[in-house]
Formats: C-alpha cells, structure tokens, sequence
C-alpha cells in the first residue's frame, strides 16, 4: 500500500512538473509569435471608406495609400495596442521609438500601413539606410555608394530582351532597393533593383506606372566600376 501511494505522488509529482513546463512553453512560444494582447486596448479603428483612421494616444493615423506601401520595406517590431472595438492587435514599426506609424497585419494579404497625421516623412536629406530586397543595411560604405549610384545622371545603358519574364529570366540576377532619409523606420524611397544581366553590373528603374517585371524589353544602366567593388557583397 505504501508503495502504492508513492508511485501515486510520483506520478502526480511528473504530471505537475510536465504541466508546468507545457505552460511555460507555450507562454514563451505565445510571446513569440506576438500574439499576446498588450496591455494598452486604447485604439480605435474607423473602417468607413472615406475615414480609414486609426486614434491612438491622441493622435490620428491614416491608412497609407496603395502604392505607398506596395513599394515600402520596413520590420514589423512588436504589438503595442489594441483595437478596444475589433480587437485587432497593432504592431509598431522597428525603430519607430517615437511611433509615427502603426501596422495593421493581414494574414492573407499585405500589412496595412498606418502615419500619423502630423508627421511629414523625408523624401530627401541624409541616407541613414538601405533596404536591399526587404533587409535594413546601416553600412556607411554602402550608404555612401548607393548615394553616389543614384545621384549621378544616368550612364551607359543597354535594352535586354526578358526571355519568359523577369522573375524566371535566369541571365538576370537583381534586388529591389529602398532607400530611407533623416533616420526614418521605413524604406519609403523605392528605386527600382540592382543587380547582373548577362554577367553585368545595371540598375533598372521601376515605379507604379512602369513595372520593370512586366516588360519584354528593359533599358539596363550600368554601374561603374569603382561601386561594384562595394554593392558586391550585398546584391
């Protein structure tokens, strides 16, 4: 009987222990993932078509226009609020300290891109970064090549003819750029990629009215040599 109720305890003893270690798992796997609610429930989110705002703190956030953010790179940083009415949970932008923006994340589709009302984002001014196919680079190497690239008039270019098209090309080896001003948290300024066609060093450029991607024939701006020797290792 003895023995009984001591394997009993033990059991009952590992049955705790494993009950507990399973919650702290899945506590530490559920902040992770950000789906804990902040503690802060205080936004509100209008969805009427003609105001698309968001209220937090104060302050007035407008859903940023289509085109704005199809092109924007930025990290997702982690939830600070919450939708008192929706409950959707809101996301800051990494490097925002001072939150000018708000992310509103869909699953099946594109985040939806929230600014503030009172902040005038830098489309010029100094470089503090670039975004080369979505990943932030400080590198002031980098930075400085990139300016130089973009501030100069246009060079030698060629026209290339796409084989099939320009994402299964395989003579065309390129990265999309964004570049970012004043400190500012997101690649607001897209200019296109960079990248090799047919073993040589080019820019294309690509905005809303004229997508690169869905071109049979693209004009190629080569690069000089001097930048290759830097862009290099990051493209």
């Amino acid at each position: 009987m003895k023995k009984f109720k001591l394997n009993m305890m033990i059991i009952i003893l590992a049955l705790v222990i494993l009950i507990s270690l399973a919650a702290v798992m899945t506590v530490g796997y559920l902040k992770y993932e950000g789906i804990i609610p902040p503690k802060d429930r205080s936004a509100l989110h209008s969805h009427e078509l003609s105001t698309h705002t968001i209220t937090w703190k104060g302050k007035e956030y407008r859903l940023c226009d289509e085109n704005f953010y199809y092109d924007v790179k930025y990290d997702r940083g982690k939830a600070i609020t919450q939708c008192s009415e929706c409950k959707d949970l809101l996301y800051e932008v990494s490097g925002d300290t001072n939150h000018h923006f708000l992310i509103d994340p869909c699953f099946n589709e594109r985040d939806s891109l929230y600014v503030s009302e009172d902040y005038v984002l830098p489309k010029e001014g100094e470089l503090t970064a670039v975004y080369v196919n979505g990943r932030k680079i400080t590198n002031k190497k980098l930075l400085d090549a990139i300016e130089k690239l973009y501030s100069s008039d246009d060079g030698d270019f060629f026209l290339y003819k796409v084989k099939e098209s320009f994402n299964r090309d395989q003579n065309i080896f390129a990265k999309k750029v964004n570049l970012s001003y004043e400190g500012c948290p997101i690649g607001s300024d897209y200019k296109g990629y960079i990248g090799k066609v047919d073993g040589k060093w080019c820019y294309f450029h690509d905005y809303p009215k004229y997508r690169v991607a869905l071109k049979e024939t693209i004009p190629c701006f080569e690069i000089d040599e001097e930048l290759i020797a830097i862009i290099d290792k990051y493209f």
